[in-house]
């Protein structure tokens, strides 16, 4: 199996020909994902992204703030099958998702508004290209305040 290509020091998440093999989501269905959960919030001042994995340490979008933080409610756990990156059909690996349970320490990464369309839709390749996930706004407590962020649950409905 071919592992994710490099290009400048970054992953290009989400876009490798084996990821095509289990690809649900289109180019214009993510946008429409994304302009889905933007509806109705404040964007003013950009949108924060809670990373409980890989993304807390190779977030691979720009961003132009960020914190630690925990969410309650939610926790880390090594739920989701891949095929890809970590695994392969016959042997398949576990990576993070984020699932109902006791608490969660992670990374919070704030995206500018002039930058939201571009960065969201790196991160709708990465995170929401076979529905693995569902986007969901969370509360996180960091050391200055409560902020509302994105974050990707694992969909327990989805088969791997």
């Amino acid at each position: 199996m071919r592992r994710k290509e490099i290009i400048k020091g970054d992953f290009k998440w989400g876009l490798d020909k084996e990821v095509d093999l289990i690809r649900t989501m289109s180019k214009k269905d993510l946008s429409n994902s994304i302009s889905r959960i933007l509806k109705g919030h404040y964007l003013e001042n950009g949108v924060w992204v809670f990373g409980y994995g890989s993304l807390m340490w190779n977030p691979d979008f720009d961003v132009k703030e960020k914190i630690s933080g925990e969410v309650k409610g939610y926790q880390r756990s090594l739920c989701l099958k891949s095929m890809l990156y970590r695994g392969s059909p016959d042997y398949y690996g576990l990576v993070f998702g984020l699932d109902y349970g006791d608490s969660c320490q992670g990374m919070c990464f704030r995206i500018a508004p002039e930058n939201l369309k571009k960065e969201l839709l790196k991160l709708w390749e990465r995170e929401m290209f076979a529905e693995n996930y569902i986007p969901t706004w969370i509360k996180v407590k960091t050391k200055e305040s409560n902020i509302s962020a994105l974050t990707f649950l694992i969909n327990n409905k989805h088969e791997n």
